[in-house]
């Protein structure tokens, strides 16, 4: 066990006025997108099923979830040359 660690003094964080009533008008707003969309991860699904052929994203998920973490086809095209 860590002594020092443990006798350190906890500072209790304050937040302004001005921050607290943004964080509350941002819940307020992020109620209302979600009450007038619903639930996001239902409706990404839902999109992803109707556009995209679900065996070709199931192989790619197989690919990219394989044992040693590797995909199937190397994509180094980010390595600029190297």
């Amino acid at each position: 066990m860590d002594i020092m660690a443990d006798s350190a003094p906890k500072t209790q964080m304050t937040f302004t006025p001005l921050f607290l009533t943004r964080m509350e008008e941002h819940k307020a707003e992020v109620a209302r997108l979600r009450a007038e969309i619903g639930d996001v991860s239902a409706a990404l699904d839902a999109f992803v099923r109707a556009t995209f052929d679900p065996v070709a994203v199931a192989q790619l998920s197989a690919d990219v979830n394989r044992a040693d973490g590797q995909v199937t086809e190397d994509d180094d095209d980010y390595l600029g040359g190297w």
